[in-house]
C-alpha cells in the first residue's frame, strides 16, 4: 500500500522562509536594514543575508539606497502602515493608467516616507506605483525609487500642502536658514502660486515633471502624482492642458479614496 503520509518540508525551506519574516520585523522595528544587521541578527553568513535581501527587493519589499540600506519598498509601504499604503496605491492605480494612456507620458504615484535611507537628508518619497509610457521615446519606470522629497516635483507638490514648521521638522538636519531650505522655502511659494509642482531638467537634463498632492478621506495629505516626459516634448505653452488632465485625475482618486 502506497505511502500517503504527507511529506514534511525541508528544514532548509522552513529555515530560509523563517530568516524572510525576521527580516521583516526588523525592518518594522528600526525602518532601515543592512546586510551585516540581517547577518548578524540572523546569525548566517553575508552571502546568505545579501541573497535574502536581494530576493526580498526582487519582489519589491524592499528597496537599496545609496549607502546599501535597505528600506521598506512599494509592494510593502511602510510596514506599519502598509495596509493603508496598499489602499491608497489601489485607489490610485486606475486613474494612473488613465492619465497615461491620455498623456503618453509616464506617470507616478509618490508617498512620504516614514524611515529615509541614510542618503537622504531630509523628507524623502519613493516611487509607490508607476504606469509607463508606451511610446518610443518616454521617461522609463522609477518604481521603488527613494529622492530628496525636495529635489523632485512630487515632493514638492506634497510638501507645499504642508505648514511650514512641519516642512522645516522634516528637514531639521539642513537648518532652516540653509541655502537648501530658503531655495525650497521659494519653490513651494511658486508650486502653491501655480497649484502644481514643476522640474525641468533638475536633477536629469533630459527630463521634465510636474505633480499634483492627492487628498484622503479627511482631507489630508496622503502622496501626489507626478508626470514625467522627455524634455523634447516639452512646451510650457501647452502645459495648461495636461495639468488639468493631472487635477482632474488626483480628483478622481481622492474620491475612490472617500
Amino acid at each position: 500500500m502506497p505511502d500517503v503520509t504527507p511529506k514534511q518540508p525541508r528544514q532548509p525551506i522552513l529555515d530560509s522562509a523563517d530568516n524572510v519574516l525576521r527580516i521583516l520585523l526588523i525592518l518594522r522595528r528600526d525602518g532601515v536594514v543592512r546586510v551585516s544587521d540581517v547577518a548578524t541578527e540572523l546569525g548566517v553568513a553575508l552571502s546568505t543575508a545579501h541573497r535574502l535581501l536581494s530576493t526580498l527587493r526582487h519582489r519589491g519589499f524592499v528597496v537599496q539606497g545609496d549607502k546599501r540600506e535597505y528600506v521598506p519598498g512599494p509592494a510593502l509601504g511602510s510596514v506599519s502602515r502598509a495596509g493603508g499604503r496598499a489602499r491608497i496605491i489601489t485607489a490610485a492605480h486606475e486613474s494612473l493608467e488613465r492619465l497615461s494612456a491620455s498623456l503618453g507620458e509616464t506617470v507616478n504615484l509618490m508617498m512620504l516616507m516614514t524611515t529615509n535611507p541614510a542618503a537622504i537628508t531630509g523628507a524623502g518619497v519613493q516611487v509607490v506605483d508607476c504606469v509607463e509610457s508606451t511610446a518610443e521615446l518616454h521617461v522609463v519606470s522609477r518604481l521603488g525609487l527613494v529622492v530628496p522629497a525636495r529635489g523632485s516635483a512630487g515632493g514638492r507638490a506634497i510638501l507645499a500642502e504642508m505648514a511650514l514648521k512641519d516642512v522645516d521638522r522634516l528637514h531639521s538636519a539642513l537648518g532652516s536658514q540653509s541655502p537648501e531650505m530658503i531655495r525650497l522655502g521659494a519653490e513651494l511659494d511658486a508650486t502653491r502660486a501655480r497649484g502644481f509642482a514643476l522640474s525641468v531638467a533638475e536633477n536629469d537634463p533630459d527630463l521634465v515633471s510636474f505633480a499634483m498632492s492627492v487628498r484622503g478621506r479627511g482631507g489630508e495629505v496622503v502622496g501626489a502624482v507626478s508626470v514625467m516626459m522627455p524634455i523634447d516634448r516639452y512646451r510650457p505653452a501647452l502645459l495648461g492642458g495636461s495639468v488639468a488632465e493631472l487635477r482632474a485625475a488626483t480628483a478622481a482618486i481622492t474620491e475612490v479614496l472617500e
